[in-house]
């Protein structure tokens, strides 16, 4: 969620920003940008959930789904233009939902039985949630502090590689969920 947030919720300044885009093409290309990011999110929902569900695997789709963002951020990276920027709502859009569909089944997965049976799952959930809330309120601060300090978008576009980076170790690093 961190990596997702740190470029996506900053979309319409780097089309202004970073692309030079006046600010009513912006607003027209967010439309289009949106439109697309809801699609291919959608896409990546309907197929990942039921998928993971057959397989019963759920690190491994998440992860996909993280290398699919992964790949959308060097996107955005290797091609400062509107095709960089629609290559990364598409790639990462697609991740995103892969990643929403699946890592709520994961979040589940990991609660531990002796909670399920006395009823307080509740805890872990809250727990999920606030630290899914957590990196979308930092993000943006993130991407704020570092455009503020190098000018550029670039290094966000790299952190968020790092952080989607991170994020896989973690959860490729959780023994007892296939």
């Amino acid at each position: 969620m961190t990596s997702y947030t740190m470029i996506f919720q900053y979309l319409v300044y780097i089309l202004e920003d970073h692309l030079g885009l006046s600010v009513l093409a912006a607003a027209r290309a967010m439309n289009t940008l949106s439109l697309f990011t809801l699609v291919v999110s959608m896409i990546g929902l309907f197929i990942s959930g039921p998928l993971s569900d057959r397989l019963r695997a759920r690190k491994i789709p998440v992860a996909f789904g993280g290398l699919l963002m992964i790949a959308g951020a060097i996107s955005m990276l290797l091609f400062k233009s509107v095709n960089g920027v629609i290559g990364y709502v598409v790639l990462a859009g697609l991740g995103y939902g892969i990643y929403l569909a699946v890592d709520m089944a994961l979040n589940i997965d990991v609660i531990p039985d002796e909670a399920k049976e006395k009823k307080t799952t509740g805890k872990y959930v809250g727990f999920g949630n606030l630290t899914n809330t957590a990196g979308q309120m930092l993000a943006p601060a993130a991407t704020s502090i570092i455009v503020t300090a190098t000018g550029s978008y670039n290094l966000v576009f790299t952190g968020s590689i790092m952080v989607t980076l991170v994020g896989i170790a973690f959860i490729l690093w959780i023994k007892h969920v296939k």
